[in-house]
């Protein structure tokens, strides 16, 4: 079974259809992963050095020099971990077959792996750079199975993980494909080509593919998030170096300055602030997002991306869990939205991101023809607002929460610096109005859409066999106004995502939980 250890292989291997293949070993230099990955594992005895260098201080006393023997003992740790990292590539051999890749690893666990298309959720390959140097690439390859379901072949030749991709593509058909399908057929038919979605390009067979321009990138590192927080970021270390430079009586810089610098000072360091944050932005975007491609082959989505560290991903539609559409205060301002989608991630880092950027960014006219050639879901309309009766409570608790907060700034900050804590609650106030009139939803048979957030606004997109499980709240003063709110989980890996809906009228609210619930059809 994929993804699985198998304690004996006698009886398995009889019934595989395969033919057994040489034995192949990764490159070389894929040693240093497994010695980046022995010391990963063994972090949580890291305090065993500290405790050893106090047991050597106590048992040879103050002669001996500490440092000498920090150094000593670094080595010895650093040879004992490449010792291990070697054993484990030594011990760590793959074969591909005809419609399986086998795969055997461990030092004291051993553990051996058949890894079938059937059971394969998305291969991941990552060109480091020392891949680079030894032409080679990183494949990863997460399968069904739990937490500890990826397996990573470091350092592999290129047409070694092109082959096989080549094999773990022959997927099965099953009866959850088909049904997709027909809902895609379904959902295309109400659909109409837009003369806006000039970037899709229809090529041969069931292929399609689009990809962002140098313009599109520009524009994505303008509005995305990363030039706000760069700016605020550079902001504040502007205050920081002028607050220390008025205190320095040493440094006069305001001598050393033109006149016509001195009279246009603010400005000046706004417009040099803004450019310096699109600079850092554009760089940034470029490095994550260059060569952004996205790619529909028969039921896989293949996403490559990355300047220096090329990333290529492949994810079946049928794995998908939702949709996102989201778009921060600048992409709702010039009419563009970042695509990205929720699917389940078995790596057992719990770190790793659940979720992956469909198309960073996107016009809003071309998100149906978008969504309806790369996934199965649609854009609803109409959707339905929450009530009026409903303001008090998005209000009031953060807004006394807020001033609660505000208070003791303001009484114990010293001079007047204590008073911009006022700008707490307005804040928050802003924030809760601007949630307040972006929640609202549309329950259909087969699709739940929620629209939520503040400044930023998100439309999350569900289908109903993705909801793991859902949940109905109240107190007790919201169940006299007939006010609910709800709770929804999409699998994704270790953290399950979450979606609510606050305070909503409670018929409402049962609707979607029964819809969550899967009971008949009450559309």
């Amino acid at each position: 079974m994929c993804g699985e250890e198998l304690p004996s292989l006698q009886g398995s291997v009889i019934m595989m259809s395969d033919s057994r293949t040489d034995t192949n070993r990764l490159h070389p230099v894929s040693i240093l992963y497994f010695v980046v990955m022995a010391l990963k594992e063994s972090r949580s005895y890291i305090w065993i050095i500290p405790l050893g260098l106090l047991w050597i201080k106590k048992w040879f006393g103050h002669e001996v020099n500490q440092v000498v023997v920090f150094i000593v003992v670094a080595f010895i740790l650093l040879g004992i971990f490449v010792l291990i990292g070697r054993k484990k590539w030594r011990n760590f051999t793959y074969q591909v077959n005809e419609n399986s890749i086998y795969i055997k690893s461990g030092v004291l666990v051993k553990k051996e792996r058949w890894i079938t298309p059937d059971r394969l959720h998305s291969i991941d390959s990552t060109i480091r750079a020392y891949d680079r140097i030894f032409n080679t690439i990183t494949l990863t390859m997460e399968v069904a199975g739990g937490e500890d379901s990826s397996v990573e072949l470091s350092c592999i030749r290129q047409e070694e993980a092109e082959r096989i991709r080549a094999v773990l593509s022959k997927k099965s058909v099953d009866s959850s494909g088909d049904e997709q399908t027909r809902e895609t057929e379904s959902v295309s038919a109400n659909v109409e080509p837009s003369a806006s979605s000039e970037n899709l390009q229809q090529q041969e067979g069931t292929v399609k593919s689009i990809q962002i321009t140098t313009r599109e990138l520009i524009i994505h590192s303008m509005l995305s998030p990363k030039f706000s927080l760069i700016f605020f970021v550079l902001l504040g270390g502007a205050f920081k170096l002028w607050d220390k430079v008025r205190k320095d009586r040493d440094i006069d810089l305001v001598s050393l300055l033109p006149g016509w610098i001195l009279d246009n000072w603010i400005v000046l360091s706004i417009v040099i602030l803004l450019v310096l944050s699109a600079v850092l932005s554009f760089l940034w975007t470029l490095i994550g997002d260059y060569g952004f491609k996205l790619s529909a082959q028969d039921t896989d989505l293949i996403i490559e991306r990355g300047l220096f560290e090329k990333k290529k991903t492949s994810i079946a539609q049928k794995r998908i869990q939702s949709v996102q559409l989201i778009q921060s205060p600048l992409q709702r301002l010039f009419g563009y939205v970042c695509v990205r989608v929720v699917f389940v991630r078995n790596r057992k880092e719990k770190d790793t991101e659940s979720s992956m950027v469909l198309h960073p960014i996107l016009r809003i006219a071309e998100v149906p023809v978008f969504l309806n050639g790369y996934t199965h879901y649609y854009v609803a309309e109409n959707l339905q607002k929450v009530s009026k009766k409903s303001l008090r409570y998005y209000l009031l608790v953060p807004t006394l929460i807020s001033i609660a907060v505000c208070v003791p700034i303001i009484v114990f900050v010293p001079k007047s610096y204590g008073w911009f804590a006022v700008l707490i609650p307005i804040y928050v106030l802003i924030y809760c109005l601007m949630e307040y009139k972006l929640t609202s939803w549309k329950l259909e048979e087969k699709q739940l859409t929620i629209q939520n957030g503040g400044f930023t606004r998100k439309v999350t997109l569900i289908k109903k066999d993705r909801v793991q499980w859902s949940q109905l709240s109240h107190t007790i003063f919201q169940q006299r106004k007939d006010i609910a709110s709800v709770n929804l989980a999409i699998a994704s890996g270790n953290n399950k995502m979450k979606v609510s809906l606050p305070y909503i009228p409670q018929p409402e609210a049962e609707l979607i939980l029964k819809w969550t619930q899967r009971r008949h059809n009450l559309i």
